[in-house]
């Protein structure tokens, strides 16, 4: 039966329509709502060609006013940047789904990299803007990657109004210092951690040379010598070539010595970069030990010397120890008859001898090693009688009945 109370987009064979109040509605050019998500209808269809940023004016899905990105006639809520599809007043910069009218700085969609300002892309917009990867230098709205010069920001964009910023492959380069590798209309400039320093006079290098500045310019018209920072140059149109330098060096590990081959030491005038090295002696090995296999009472055993440094080892022997741990084994022969070996109790060893006392008799007999009987007696009741109780071997300690 009608459902009266429906508001949403429904599907039936013809396609998907915006229903409200349980009926469709032909008429309706606007946005709705279902378990997919938000829709852009139109005659009350979803026509799934629909891309533009578009304006909510009557608050179906959310405040009224707000203007939604829509591509494939759906409202992409999980899409933050410039928008790949424009509407008649412009490119728009999206933040989760809709236009942010708060954003300025340089973001991208599928054609490039944008001046955003207002939330808006500016076409019209030539100079220098900022994002979180740096400063960019942007043409007619759009980052090109490609320009280098020396830049001068007039309306305080980056920073400081009317400083002249040195950019190559369309970014500036905050952290270069030394003369422009690219040149402006007005000439080659020195740099300081990205922007010309009027205030520097000497000479400072690019990846043409070395030349002689005088208020942030190089001065292409001075021909001589000039002496800077201790070291004396020869200069012809402005290009300095060093002839002498009072060197201040500086030192750093450029191979480290290792256990068996020498390291060496570079040290680099920090004025001019002239340079020299010396060899850093082997450091050879630091072993320590560790015995690996215990020599025993028959057998050698191992002693392993390894270098903490590189890993390298070798083995010491460690000779058998040649000291038995003898215990007395007693074997019956015939009753009261035993035989008796000293046997090396260290495990795995197994060496042995026959004891003097080789056979025990136990009957009270001495043989030669001197064994008898020892009666054993004990008192008995509350006489002082005593009472043989057993007889016992002198060495092997057996026992025997009265």
């Amino acid at each position: 039966m009608v459902d009266f109370s429906a508001n949403t987009v429904a599907h039936n064979k013809n396609g998907w329509w915006y229903v409200k109040g349980g009926k469709v509605q032909f008429s309706y050019n606007g946005f709705g709502y279902n378990s997919n998500g938000y829709w852009y209808c139109e005659n009350g269809k979803v026509t799934f060609n629909k891309n533009s940023v578009i304006q909510d004016t009557t608050g179906a899905i959310g405040a009224k006013g707000t203007w939604w990105y829509v591509t494939g006639s759906k409202v992409q809520t999980s899409y933050t940047g410039v928008a790949n599809y424009s509407n008649a007043n412009g490119w728009w910069y999206i933040k989760n789904g809709k236009v942010d009218f708060s954003v300025n700085t340089i973001a991208q969609n599928k054609n490039g990299w944008w001046y955003v300002k207002g939330g808006k892309v500016q076409f019209n917009y030539t100079g220098l803007g900022t994002n979180s990867n740096g400063k960019w230098y942007c043409e007619n709205g759009k980052v090109t990657f490609k320009k280098n010069s020396v830049i001068h920001d007039t309306t305080g964009a980056i920073g400081t109004k009317g400083t002249w910023w040195y950019v190559t492959g369309s970014k500036v380069q905050t952290s270069y210092t030394g003369v422009a590798d690219y040149s402006n209309t007005n000439g080659w400039w020195y740099i300081k951690n990205g922007k010309v320093d009027f205030t520097f006079n000497g000479v400072a290098a690019n990846k043409n040379g070395s030349w002689v500045v005088k208020s942030g310019k190089v001065n292409f018209s001075y021909n001589g010598t000039y002496t800077y920072n201790g070291q004396t140059y020869t200069v012809k149109n402005g290009k300095a070539t060093l002839t002498s330098c009072s060197h201040v060096y500086s030192s750093s590990v450029t191979k480290a010595a290792t256990c068996t081959t020498s390291g060496i030491r570079t040290y680099t005038c920090t004025k001019c970069g002239a340079t020299y090295t010396e060899t850093i002696a082997v450091t050879g090995h630091n072993y320590t030990s560790t015995v690996t296999k215990a020599a025993t009472c028959s057998s050698a055993g191992i002693r392993t010397y390894t270098c903490s440094s590189c890993g390298a080892s070798y083995t010491q022997t460690i000779a058998a120890t040649g000291e038995h741990t003898w215990e007395a084994v007693y074997t019956t022969k015939e009753e009261d008859v035993y035989e008796v070996k000293q046997v090396c109790n260290y495990d795995g060893c197994g060496e042995y001898f026959d004891s003097v006392d080789e056979v025990c008799f136990h009957i009270q007999k001495v043989h030669s090693g001197g064994a008898t009987y020892s009666a054993k007696k004990v008192k008995t009741g509350t006489t002082t009688v005593e009472t043989l109780e057993y007889y016992e071997c002198s060495v092997c300690g057996a026992t025997k009945e009265p």
